[in-house]
């Protein structure tokens, strides 16, 4: 009987706490980039997986022992620890835009590799800090979730920001600003002093405005931008004046101009509203349906193992 151990990371065939049972495994198995060649042995596909997978059982038959699958099992594991099957960052972050690509996030998945390469990695399956590790098991989760509820709380975990889980803004606010505008504080200590002073009263993404999160999305753009210019420019609206860009907006309203108010006008007639566009086309199930089958053939080859 040959099988992935438990101590190999994240398995399909292992009940562990982020693979679940066979139900959540296909959910998250059908979460993976499918579209690797079907030869694969490195990269963050599911195709990779699906080899190592397969090598392992088929060595492990041959030596009739557990030799294949100590050794291939960890590269065919969801966060693929081995680094394999994608670094823990290229799956953290295929994860994230496939499973949460609707909740505030990443700026893309590109952006998202090059900022999550600033985070300590952490140890996997850790469920909190301010690390690769804990994001990657809560989109996990989240990739595995049966409600829509939940979904949205582990992507909101594995977001940039952690929710206050994996870390809290403050943690990522200040992690980023070392990283990629180092010259905007003195010291840890003096960044999350000024950053706990900050208005939290804001939404994640936004762009303006004295507030975390208008600091957190400037310099998520400063660690992904090209040239030296827009670097210091977006580093200077994260620091603590917010450069003019993340500051109280002003409310000074030039009166210069202002005349005498005349009789209001009739509003004109509304409107006829437009003809909604004829829907678009259905989308083609094919290619779920090709997902589906390829990881239900995954979990067969590991009934094979029992």
């Amino acid at each position: 009987m040959f099988y992935c151990p438990a101590d190999s990371a994240v398995q399909f065939a292992v009940p562990t706490e982020t693979a679940g049972s066979e139900d959540e495994c296909l959910l998250a198995c059908a979460a993976m980039d499918n579209t690797g060649d079907d030869s694969a042995m490195s990269g963050a596909s599911l195709q990779c997986r699906i080899y190592h997978v397969m090598a392992g059982v088929q060595i492990s038959i041959a030596a009739d022992d557990e030799s294949g699958v100590v050794e291939h099992c960890p590269h065919a594991g969801f966060s693929s620890d081995s680094g394999v099957c994608g670094s823990p960052c290229e799956n953290l972050c295929q994860f994230h835009e496939t499973v949460c690509g609707d909740q505030p996030n990443f700026l893309s998945q590109a952006d998202c590799v090059n900022v999550c390469d600033s985070f300590e990695a952490g140890v996997l399956d850790e469920t909190s800090g301010n690390t690769v590790a804990c994001r990657l098991y809560h989109v996990q989760v989240a990739a595995k979730s049966d409600t829509e509820e939940e979904r949205i709380a582990h992507c909101g975990h594995s977001n940039n920001d952690g929710g206050e889980v994996c870390g809290t803004i403050c943690d990522a606010y200040c992690g980023l600003q070392f990283a990629f505008c180092p010259d905007n504080f003195a010291n840890l200590a003096e960044c999350m002093q000024t950053c706990g002073n900050y208005s939290t009263n804001a939404t994640l993404g936004a762009t303006g405005g004295d507030s975390v999160q208008c600091r957190l999305y400037h310099v998520l753009v400063a660690a992904n931008s090209a040239t030296a210019d827009d670097i210091a420019a977006h580093c200077s609206h994260s620091d603590a004046t917010g450069s003019d860009v993340c500051v109280v907006p002003s409310t000074n309203v030039d009166t210069s101009d202002a005349g005498t108010d005349g009789t209001d006008g009739t509003d004109g007639t509304d409107g006829t509203d437009g003809t909604d566009g004829t829907d678009a086309s259905e989308p083609d199930d094919s290619s779920d349906f090709s997902v589906s089958l390829i990881c239900s053939f995954v979990l067969f080859a590991f009934a094979l193992m029992i």
